[in-house]
């Protein structure tokens, strides 16, 4: 376990838990733009906390899209537990591979030396698409988050995902701001080609 791992899974990410509060209904919109067309019938979140994008892929899709999520905070699985989906706490769990895999605003979190394992994790556990919802630089750059210096990272996640993965073809992108619901992000919908 990472120490960064070993914070989300205690008091830190439970305090991240108890103020990350937002309501679901907000990004249903965002959601509705994101995934429209797509031929999808299940998702998987990385890192879902209170399953807020879960609740909205859900009705966004009319309740046709099975969804699940990955989620090591204790406390936030228990506050999801009731939701009408299945978190599972580890990535190393149960196989989950889905349609659509999919994180926001989780890899910002995730410490250089582990991103590759990662990345290749949940392109592995994605049938068609992969969605990253991130904040963006440029440059790998890493930014003071709740007085610690190894918790975020901003990064192009254009360049870490293609560079990678040649089968992955960008279909669309954008940013959704704080009157979609979001924190100021960047995303990018890529279509893995077989």
């Amino acid at each position: 376990m990472t120490i960064q791992l070993d914070r989300w899974t205690g008091d830190f990410g439970d305090q991240y838990t108890q103020r990350n509060i937002v309501d679901w209904r907000d990004r249903i919109g965002a959601w509705w733009t994101m995934l429209k067309g797509l031929e999808l019938r299940s998702g998987l979140e990385i890192g879902c906390n209170r399953g807020h994008n879960l609740r909205a892929i859900y009705i966004s899709g009319r309740g046709e899209i099975g969804v699940h999520g990955i989620e090591p905070n204790p406390l936030a699985c228990q506050l999801t537990a009731n939701e009408g989906f299945s978190v599972y706490r580890s990535i190393d769990g149960p196989p989950l591979p889905a349609d659509l895999v999919f994180t926001c605003g989780v890899l910002i979190h995730v410490p250089p030396n582990e991103l590759d394992a990662t990345l290749r994790k949940i392109h592995a556990l994605s049938r068609k698409y992969v969605l990253c919802i991130e904040y963006f630089a440029d440059q790998e750059t890493a930014v003071e988050y709740r007085g610690f210096t190894d918790m975020l990272w901003k990064r192009n996640w254009p360049h870490e995902y293609e560079s990678r993965f040649p089968d992955l073809k960008l279909i669309r992108s954008g940013f959704w701001g704080k009157d979609a619901g979001f924190d100021d992000v960047h995303w990018w919908l890529w279509e893995k080609n077989r």
